[in-house]
């Protein structure tokens, strides 16, 4: 039986059991904000600072640049670029979003500006380092994955057997072929826990309900002046006079509350005047939710994450070890190849992101998947017939382990810091490999 965490957040999110089943070091982490860098690694495996000063022998009209940014969402920090350069964010591609609350160094593209005339110091914490010519622009997922460089401080146990244990815990991950693929409380957030039930209510079409939820409920962790504004509003619903006591940093709901009190019951349209990003964020969080579920009644059933059964889906990788997204059934015939090319890294075990395409696996496990489905009382089709129809989703499939690069050993910083450089693959969090190693509460990693 796997160690189940103890945290009521962990549960609540489907992330119930750890891989390893040692003691953690505990500690936190973002202490200083340089406690947490994320370098992008580029598809061909180059991260991304290594190739500052390459030159380019191109001539397209295409820029792409590697933006430093701290403290900084991606999104936001993309506008201020647009901003800097007077041009529409339409004009902007990126290859993947990086934390907030961290050092990160990421390639972005311009599309018609040359590098000549690219502004380097867009605001604080912004910051173009590079940038060069290339005939095609940037697009969404282009990546193959990011390089960690993590401090832990404030552990439970004196530094130097911290050390001990990290590089113990690590062994065990790299032997283990890598750490359960759950979707971290970056997907749902650690304060306010929402995400994935707002997604469900857009799923069942139940717009008003997710709109209200969203601007209204409470929750212990987040701020004082949140709380007290959300318990304001929901006493008459009073989009309008709202905004004079909503906290400003709260952006999402600001946009929602503006359009609301211009059109009071016009809730789709309060939803379309958010960030496409982050209306999608919705239904992408339920689907998360669910895949943890699923991930975790796997490892509660004692099947392997780094090999197949019969009934099981699996996926075929490229020559950098990235799934192409076509499910294969797993059956007598084929196991033996199938668990082969696993081992040799050319195919991996998935479970389901729920959509309206959405295959099961043919046994115990995938029958699990379609009773869970059946108690959250939704149906695949569901996915097809969501009224905002840009959260339509046909769904997609997701490796069960995510492999763990360690770049350099943990080693004690003079002020007992604890620090950890490792690569993970794309779409794979940086939180769910360290929290293996640390066992602290949720609140300790964002």
């Amino acid at each position: 039986m796997p160690m189940k965490s103890p945290y009521n957040l962990d549960l609540a999110l489907g992330l119930t059991y750890y891989y390893t089943t040692f003691s953690g070091i505990g500690g936190s982490l973002r202490n200083k904000l340089d406690d947490f860098v994320v370098e992008e690694i580029l598809p061909d495996r180059t991260p991304i600072l290594s190739i500052i000063n390459r030159r380019s022998k191109s001539n397209g009209i295409y820029t792409h640049c590697i933006m430093k940014k701290v403290n900084w969402s991606t999104i936001d920090a993309l506008k201020k670029v647009a901003r800097a350069h007077k041009i529409g964010m339409d004009r902007i591609s990126y290859a993947g979003i990086k934390d907030k609350k961290a050092v990160t160094y990421q390639r972005i593209c311009i599309w018609n500006i040359p590098p000549s005339e690219i502004i380097s110091h867009i605001t604080k914490g912004i910051d173009i380092i590079y940038s060069w010519r290339e005939e095609k622009p940037v697009k969404l997922g282009e990546l193959w994955g990011n390089k960690f460089d993590i401090i832990i401080r404030k552990t439970s146990i004196p530094a130097e057997k911290a050390v001990s244990v990290a590089e113990k815990a690590i062994e065990k991950i790299i032997s283990l072929g890598g750490v359960p693929n759950y979707f971290g409380y970056q997907r749902f957030g650690v304060h306010r826990p929402i995400t994935h039930m707002v997604g469900k209510m857009l799923l069942k079409n139940k717009i008003e309900e997710a709109v209200k939820f969203f601007l209204g409920e409470v929750f212990e962790l987040e701020g004082e002046d949140a709380k007290e504004g959300r318990t304001r509003l929901k006493e008459d619903w009073n989009y309008r006079k709202a905004l004079s006591y909503f906290p400003k940093r709260l952006k999402t709901e600001i946009r929602i509350l503006e359009y609301l009190a211009k059109h009071e019951t016009d809730y789709i349209g309060a939803l379309l005047n958010t960030p496409k990003s982050i209306l999608k964020m919705f239904i992408h969080a339920y689907q998360s939710y669910l895949f943890n579920i699923f991930l975790s009644k796997r490892l509660e059933l004692n099947l392997p994450l780094d090999s197949a059964i019969i009934g099981d889906l699996v996926i075929q990788l490229d020559d950098l070890q990235r799934p192409i997204k076509y499910p294969y059934l797993v059956n007598q015939n084929n196991i033996s190849l199938i668990n082969k090319n696993i081992k040799q890294g050319k195919m991996s075990v998935v479970a389901p992101l729920i959509g309206y395409s959405t295959k099961f696996p043919q046994n115990e496990w995938g029958e699990f998947m379609q009773s869970i489905i059946e108690q959250e009382n939704i149906q695949l089709d569901d996915f097809k017939s969501i009224e905002i129809k840009m959260l339509r989703s046909k769904g997609s499939y997701r490796e069960l382990l995510a492999p763990v690069y360690l770049e350099r050993h943990p080693v004690k910083l003079p002020d007992d810091g604890i620090r950890i450089i490792f690569s993970l693959k794309s779409s794979t969090y940086a939180t769910v490999m360290l929290r293996e190693i640390m066992k602290s509460p949720p609140t300790a990693y964002v």
